[in-house]
């Protein structure tokens, strides 16, 4: 008896695969379809719609394995960004690898999009304030820092952010403790490996946004670096789609992002929505497919 359980199994296996094989053929001019595994011998089917997905699990269970099929296998048909927290994806075939400081670096304050010159620095100012907790009184200063920087260069670095706010002439103590808040919280942002990754745009966007890549974030030591780096790329990935218009029903392109819960942490139901928060919202009718780890 179980040797003839034996041969029927053996002898059904090739048949499901090969229907499997058909599925994926017939089904792949309707969706993005992959396996993402196994139940027994019946192979589990994922269907690519647009919208956004999140992977949940203890540590330990398997998240980041889980995204690496979700990466090889969804790079075959769109191309695939992943934001590697810590240096996890850096073996998957197919990729290039962007080391931020080493062969990749961006200027957070280039514009990007058609946004005026106001709604830029709105960003900014929102950036750096969720990025660093700054308080309202800090985000008021900042902004006149950044406007200030922009009169004097059309595209200044944040080493010449970081000199505007240094002449710039407390007017009381409050105002002074701010200024120094502020210091202290992005002058470790020009030094170093960090600097190097924040001076210039080395790379045009369609070598990051049309093909497969991995952006090692594992090269940043702060947490506040590797967060700061990821919103900067999910707004330029923003900009970049929005340049393309409005995709109806399909996706075009893959962003996985390791440890979410830094970009987009959790808030009170009357606070209002975070940076990273109002990006993911906006860019699946881009026809951006957000994966969550």
């Amino acid at each position: 008896m179980i040797l003839v359980i034996e041969m029927h199994y053996l002898y059904i296996l090739p048949l499901v695969a090969l229907i499997s094989l058909v599925i994926v053929i017939l089904s792949r001019k309707r969706s993005i379809r992959f396996i993402l595994g196994f139940s027994g011998i019946i192979p589990y089917h994922v269907s690519l719609k647009p919208g956004h997905a999140i992977i949940l699990g203890r540590t330990g269970s398997g998240k980041s394995n889980t995204a690496k099929i979700f990466a090889s296998s969804l790079s075959k048909n769109v191309p695939v960004l992943v934001f590697d927290w810590a240096g996890e994806y850096i073996r998957l075939e197919n990729f290039k690898i962007l080391r931020p400081g080493e062969n990749f670096s961006i200027n957070p304050l280039y514009p990007s999009g058609d946004e005026d010159f106001s709604e830029f620095i709105d960003f900014l100012v929102d950036l750096f304030g969720d990025t660093f907790n700054f308080s309202e009184p800090q985000r008021f200063m900042f902004r006149l820092v950044l406007k200030e920087a922009f009169k004097e260069k059309d595209v200044p670095t944040l080493l010449e952010v970081l000199k505007v706010l240094e002449r710039l002439p407390p007017k009381s103590y409050y105002d002074n403790e701010i200024k120094m808040a502020i210091k202290r919280r992005i002058a470790h942002l020009v030094e170093g490996r960090t600097g190097k990754a924040l001076c210039k745009n080395s790379i045009s966007l369609e070598e990051i946004f049309e093909y497969n890549v991995v952006i090692d974030l594992s090269v940043f030591r702060s947490v506040h670096g590797k967060k700061l780096f990821v919103l900067l790329m999910l707004k330029l990935l923003y900009d970049y789609f929005l340049s393309k218009g409005i995709q109806s029903g399909r996706v075009v392109h893959v962003t996985i992002i390791e440890e979410a819960w830094n970009v987009i942490p959790y808030r009170r139901l009357d606070a209002p929505p975070s940076i990273g928060e109002r990006l993911f919202a906006e860019l699946r009718k881009y026809g951006e497919y957000l994966v969550a780890v």
